[in-house]
């Protein structure tokens, strides 16, 4: 959480896409964010983040040094999962992101424990 991404031009959105090899695959993200200077009080950072074009949560700011992890209380699935990360137009410095983390969901086609456990 010490260090950041930020989009090369610091007006661009920063982009977190990919393809499924199936698109009924489901996918759970998690992104984490923290400011890691202290800004003066003429500095912004604030941002949207949209998920295959539809708002996921908007008007961000990250707090100095606290982390915030922002998720979905869903999977994703697609043909296309495609995150942007926008800077709004109040925001005087790029976006920032500190780490994202994204899982598969796996089915397994069996059952995790034998049967027999727990009967008497």
């Amino acid at each position: 959480m010490s260090t950041a991404a930020t989009p090369a031009n610091s007006s661009a959105p920063l982009v977190i896409r990919w393809e499924p090899e199936d698109e009924t695959d489901e996918f759970y993200v998690y992104m984490h964010f923290m400011e890691l200077q202290v800004l003066t009080t003429n500095q912004t950072r604030q941002f949207n983040t949209t998920m295959n074009g539809e708002l996921w949560f908007g008007n961000y700011s990250p707090q100095y040094m606290s982390v915030h992890t922002v998720y979905g209380l869903s999977g994703f699935s697609g043909k296309e999962i495609k995150f942007s990360l926008e800077r709004t137009e109040n925001s005087t410095l790029p976006l920032i992101m500190n780490a994202i983390e994204i899982y598969k969901v796996k089915q397994f086609n069996q059952s995790d424990t034998f049967q027999g456990d727990g009967s008497p």
